[in-house]
Formats: C-alpha cells, sequence, structure tokens
C-alpha cells in the first residue's frame, strides 16, 4: 500500500483541524474578552517593559495569584474553555496516529476505520459542545464522551498492538 492510497484517516484529520481551530479561536475570543493573555486568569503576569527590566536583572519578579475572583462566571467560563481545547490536544493526536497505523497497515477493513473516526469525532463533539454547555465538571454527557474517547483509543491500541505481537 503506498500513502496516497490511504484516504480514510487523512479526512477525519482534516475534520479534526477544522473542529481544533474553532476550539481554538473560542479561547482568543474569551481571552480578549476578559483581557487575560496568559494562563487562565489565576496569575498577573508582568508588562513587556517588567519583563525586560528582570531579564536584565534590574528587578526580581515572581508571578503573584490575581487578586480577581476566580469563581466569577466569566473566569470558570475561560478555565472550561481552555480545558475542552487542551483535552482535544490531549486525546485526538495520539487516537489519529493509532488509526492511521491501523490503515496503512490494513489491519482492519475501510468500513470499520471510518466507524472508529465516526466514533472519535462523536466523542469529542459530546465532550465539547454538550458536556462543557451544562458548566458543571461531572455530569452525563462528560461521561459519555470521554467514555466513547476511551473506548476508541482503547480499540486502536489494541488493534495495533494484537498485530504487532501476530506478525
Amino acid at each position: 500500500m503506498t500513502l496516497t492510497q490511504v484516504t480514510i484517516v487523512p479526512f477525519y484529520t482534516c475534520l479534526f483541524v477544522l473542529y481544533y481551530l474553532v476550539l481554538s479561536r473560542r479561547v482568543i475570543l474569551l481571552r480578549r474578552k476578559y483581557r487575560v493573555p496568559l494562563s487562565n486568569g489565576t496569575v498577573e503576569y508582568l508588562s513587556y517593559i517588567e519583563l525586560e527590566r528582570e531579564k536584565a536583572g534590574l528587578i526580581s519578579y515572581e508571578p503573584k495569584i490575581s487578586s480577581r475572583n476566580l469563581d466569577e462566571p466569566k473566569f470558570l467560563e475561560l478555565q472550561r474553555t481552555i480545558r475542552t481545547h487542551a483535552n482535544f490536544s490531549e486525546y485526538i493526536p495520539i487516537t489519529l496516529l493509532l488509526l492511521f497505523f491501523i490503515e496503512i497497515n490494513r489491519y482492519l477493513s475501510p468500513q470499520i476505520i471510518h466507524i472508529t473516526c465516526l466514533f472519535s469525532l462523536l466523542a469529542r463533539l459530546i465532550h465539547a459542545e454538550l458536556a462543557f454547555a451544562h458548566g458543571m465538571a461531572v455530569n452525563t454527557w462528560r461521561i459519555i464522551g470521554i467514555s466513547i474517547t476511551y473506548a476508541t483509543l482503547l480499540f486502536a491500541a489494541l488493534v495495533n498492538g494484537y498485530n504487532f505481537w501476530v506478525t
């Protein structure tokens, strides 16, 4: 099989990238809205001038915990949005890599690869759009989303592991 014949996982990778950009844009817009250039609003950062002075050894600065009320809905919204983005970044690359190995080595039929990619995409949409929209740390949608994510990741790992030991 040549790389030009591998079309399923690259197609889904494009869909995941588009969704990743949507999640990234949400973080950027909230950072602008709440004027939080770095982190999640819990640390106050140096201005550019203070940073240059610290680099030159003229001042010593330790980031301090913000005096902001971090339980305010705006900071909770920002923190949830950042975590949704980060959670996507933590699980999707390894899942897609494992699925790519499955496709390139023809360990499974194209239909099974499509179904697995769709389940992974569905899991991320459930996790990001439904679970965090409710604003609770634990809810049914979040459990469903992460369960499907774990199942697809485990499935892809087992298929690759099995085929490694068999061949």
